[in-house]
């Protein structure tokens, strides 16, 4: 059948069935990477699956929610090792192969697909089946599992993985329509808020995590916090959960796992930001899902061409650089390659007859790869720069940025920054889009406007009617759009509770909420309720750095402080503490960053996952989506 197809492709037809294009960063089968806990975990799950006592070759076959769960965790060569000969999708048209076995990897709503394969005994797709199931069988569907008697089963097993590893430690649920279903002006249906409940379920159990819970109070996380510590405590009581509860309270005696669960309304604003880290700007610069990225740069030739940019944890310099400030991943990767290049020198003009010879032929793979590496990146940067030029993104930061300070410490918003903000509003050459999310900005920020001054600014903004239905829809997040006084109201002043060792750039100002919650958690001072109760080990604050007071931002584009806090040793025997946090709504790029520098910070070990990845670009989408009152700015 040839080459086993890529995972994350389209489909294309062949002579005997349908296979994946190539399109995904594979590495050779000697070559090993830590890729984290949620991802290495998923992957020897899948692995153990697809690995059969006899030697005979199968077919994989999955559907369109597996098939980005087996993308994300498994590499071609690691099927092909298991003797898997082929992938193909359940929703497309196969060819019959009766000489082989078909392993079954699917959603339960798709059981009728598989009794279709077989329903018709002179032309089964297959010899037999090995149905594994993703979690959240319904009565229904496990009646037909029962009864059934046409599809010849060799065996039928639910596989604990029913979400998205994303990144080491970013998972998500692939609920993109999450805003739209849970911040609606209707009643959320508490089916929904299970069904999200029993796949945060599944992702606690494939870990191996029986986390104290908390919630965020007066959310919906209450209702979904509760709904998994009930799950899991069911769990618990089954044979397999009694062996992984017993694993687990040897390991966590000390070091208790604890889960946080919030929702988007406890930070707003995060998902409006032009935050200015290298990733965050390249998902709002593109229309990119977490792994691809494809744009236009300009060849030395003077030509535009197109490139599409794989971007997974695999690559070295994007784990390393996706955190940084933009400007510093300018300047950083031109000059790491060049100092690449000529530390390597001896590889670039190599000729026959040279003593080092074939030393050097043997180095050619490697070098070749890794200046593909840096090329990649160097494009990928002159492509951002190019589009935030385009877009005049870091003056629209810069205004955003003195909005968010204002916002944090409670200040009034220079009255400079407003003439500038009415500038971009009214420039021609600024898109739309990021003039709705300025106003949604200002609006956060001054806790509402009077209504003659938001028509104002939609109108400067040269905003149509069915423009402004996802600034009339931040009220759904419990931002108030339009308030009747013209006396702003006094917020609360947040605490700078912030180390002095991270970079602090003028467009990159902005502290997400979620990095105090996670502070106040370490030192003992968040007043989030339990669902039940915790040991007292969990309780007790665990030992972190001081933070040192913040004493002001910086007036100048330099970096303040680049030092970066040595993460403690502790003791090798006992497991590294684990935070996790979930938040229903979408979580947005820079609380992935506030997380992994905490990580490095404390030396714990803190996982974040969310219904879905949010970009801008989807943060707009789900507020456009939610229903309108019919009433307009």
């Amino acid at each position: 059948v040839g080459d086993l197809a890529d995972l994350n492709a389209p489909v294309r037809k062949t002579e005997n069935s349908l296979v994946m294009q190539s399109g995904r960063r594979d590495l050779p089968p000697n070559e090993e990477i830590d890729e984290g806990p949620i991802i290495n975990k998923s992957r020897q799950l899948l692995l153990e699956m697809c690995t059969k006592q006899d030697e005979s070759f199968r077919v994989l076959v999955v559907d369109d929610h597996t098939l980005k769960i087996i993308s994300d965790c498994v590499r071609n060569h690691e099927l092909m090792d298991r003797n898997i000969t082929l992938v193909e999708k359940l929703e497309k048209s196969r060819q019959p192969m009766t000489e082989l076995e078909a392993i079954y990897f699917i959603s339960p709503s798709n059981l009728h697909l598989v009794a279709k394969d077989f329903e018709n005994p002179a032309r089964q797709m297959y010899a037999a089946a090995h149905l594994y199931l993703t979690p959240g069988i319904t009565d229904q569907q496990r009646m037909f599992l029962r009864s059934d008697t046409t599809i010849p089963r060799r065996c039928t097993r639910v596989l604990n993985i029913d979400f998205y590893a994303e990144e080491s430690h970013v998972f998500s649920l692939n609920r993109n329509d999450a805003i739209q279903r849970l911040f609606s002006r209707e009643v959320v249906q508490e089916s929904y808020l299970d069904s999200i409940a029993y796949q945060l379920r599944s992702f606690l159990v494939m870990m191996g995590e029986f986390p104290c819970m908390r919630y965020q109070k007066d959310s919906l996380a209450d209702h979904v916090s509760r709904r998994a510590e009930m799950y899991m405590e069911q769990y618990k009581q089954t044979g397999s959960g009694q062996q992984d509860y017993t694993r687990y309270a040897q390991t966590h005696a000390r070091t208790p796992t604890t889960l946080l669960v919030l929702d988007r309304r406890v930070d707003p604003l995060a998902p409006a930001l032009h935050d200015y880290s290298y990733r965050s700007l390249v998902y709002d610069c593109f229309r990119a899902d977490m792994r691809r990225v494809a744009g236009e740069y300009q060849a030395q030739d003077g030509k535009t061409r197109k490139r599409v940019i794989l971007l997974d944890e695999k690559d070295a310099l994007w784990k390393r650089f996706r955190h940084m400030p933009f400007p510093t991943v300018l300047g950083t990767v031109g000059n790491e390659f060049d100092d690449f290049r000529a530390r390597n020198r001896h590889l670039q003009n190599l000729r026959s007859g040279s003593a080092d010879m074939t030393a050097s032929i043997k180095e050619l793979p490697a070098y070749r790869k890794k200046c593909k590496n840096y090329e990649e990146h160097l494009q990928l940067a002159d492509m951002v720069l190019a589009k935030t030029n385009e877009r005049k993104l870091r003056d629209l930061a810069m205004v955003e940025q003195e909005l968010a300070n204002s916002y944090m410490t409670n200040t009034a918003f220079p009255r400079q920054s407003y003439l500038q903000m009415g500038g971009l509003l009214e420039d021609p050459s600024v898109p739309k889009r990021d003039k709705i999310r300025l106003l949604m900005i200002y609006l956060i920020v001054h806790q509402g406007c009077p209504e003659r001054e938001v028509r104002d600014l939609t109108a400067k903004a040269g905003l149509a009617v069915d423009e402004d239905r996802a600034i009339r829809n931040l009220s759904c997040l419990g931002v108030e759009v339009q308030r009747a006084s013209s006396k702003r109201p006094r917020r609360t002043q947040r605490r700078q509770h912030v180390s002095e060792n991270r970079d602090v750039f003028l467009v990159m100002q902005y502290i997400p909420m979620l990095e105090e919650i996670l502070r106040c958690h370490l030192d003992g001072s968040l007043d989030w309720p339990y669902v039940s109760e915790p040991p007292r080990a969990a309780r007790a604050p665990a030992p972190a750095p001081a933070p040192a007071k913040r004493g002001g931002w910086s007036s100048a584009p330099m970096v303040r402080n680049s030092a970066a806090s040595a993460a403690p040793t502790g003791n090798p025997a006992e497991a590294r503490e684990r935070i996790l946090v979930f938040v229903l709504g979408g979580v947005t790029s820079c609380e992935m960053r506030v997380c992994e520098q905490l990580s490095r910070e404390t030396g714990k070990e803190i996982i974040i996952g969310s219904t879905s990845i949010l970009t801008p670009d989807t943060f707009l989408d789900g507020l456009e989506s939610i229903p309108s009152l019919g009433m307009s700015l």
